[in-house]
């Protein structure tokens, strides 16, 4: 059950990124790319939580788009570079995304 699930979540991918290849050319597939990319640490924070394989995908995508451009925006407020604060908060959220699997770990048992 669990690889029939893997192999289409792996379809669905490909199909994705093929259709924004087709429909947008090289550009929309950047778009898709980058955008999984920002969803990413999201999916990282939700999996510590007791959500299905859907819900962390759904939820992930819109916190991504809700708050990734919000901590840009006021990172930037004091670094003054759009891509040093893209980094730091990509750094940001990938380090809350670790802190979160430890401390589910830890309190757990």
């Amino acid at each position: 059950m669990e690889q029939t699930k893997t192999f289409y979540i792996i379809i669905t991918s490909i199909l994705l990124l093929a259709g924004s290849f087709f429909v947008s050319g090289a550009y929309g597939l950047k778009v898709v790319l980058i955008l999984a990319s920002f969803a990413l640490p999201f999916y990282f924070i939700m999996d510590s939580f007791d959500f299905n394989q859907g819900e962390k995908i759904i939820f992930s995508i819109f916190l991504s788009l809700a708050f990734f451009s919000f901590f840009v925006y006021w990172i930037n407020q004091f670094v003054y570079s759009y891509k040093l604060s893209l980094m730091f908060t990509y750094l940001l959220l990938i380090s809350a995304a670790i802190v979160t699997k430890i401390l589910h770990k830890k309190f757990k048992k």
